[in-house]
């Protein structure tokens, strides 16, 4: 059953001329994508012994909607996979804000302030996961 997140990060306000900047990074992290050691060491929580060089099952972000703003972030996405869980979509969740705020240059002044979690029982639409942004 797929998973929906949201992390908000805050920092700065960037100036006029960098908010594109800001943009642009978080737009290349979430395509850059990311691996969660948590993860791997939840979705394996039944082996004994260290999860490094454990091979993390497959996972993905099916859709994901970011929205920018005076300071920070929002970043909503539907996260799915076999066998995925709430505690490791918590942790895979968690471990996406510290990637987006290590990713660049452009996003160290920010920190992840909030993760929520929950399962999405269905879908918006038959085409997307997440409401269009323009929906109130």
């Amino acid at each position: 059953m797929p998973y929906l997140g949201r992390i908000n990060i805050t920092g700065p306000e960037p100036e006029v001329e960098r908010r594109q900047h800001f943009v642009n990074a978080l737009s290349s992290a979430m395509t850059e994508g990311w691996t969660s050691v948590f993860a791997v060491a939840l979705s394996a929580g039944d082996v004994v012994g260290p999860a490094v060089g454990r091979v993390a099952p497959a996972r993905k972000v099916l859709e994901h909607h970011t929205i920018c703003y005076s300071g920070g972030a929002t970043v909503t996405a539907v996260m799915d996979g076999d066998g995925l869980d709430f505690e490791e979509a918590a942790a895979a969740l968690a471990s996406l804000g510290r990637h987006l705020t290590t990713w660049s240059p452009e996003l160290l002044q920010y920190t992840l302030q909030r993760v929520e979690i929950s399962r999405l029982e269905q879908r918006w639409d038959e085409d997307h996961w997440l409401p269009p942004l323009d929906v109130p």
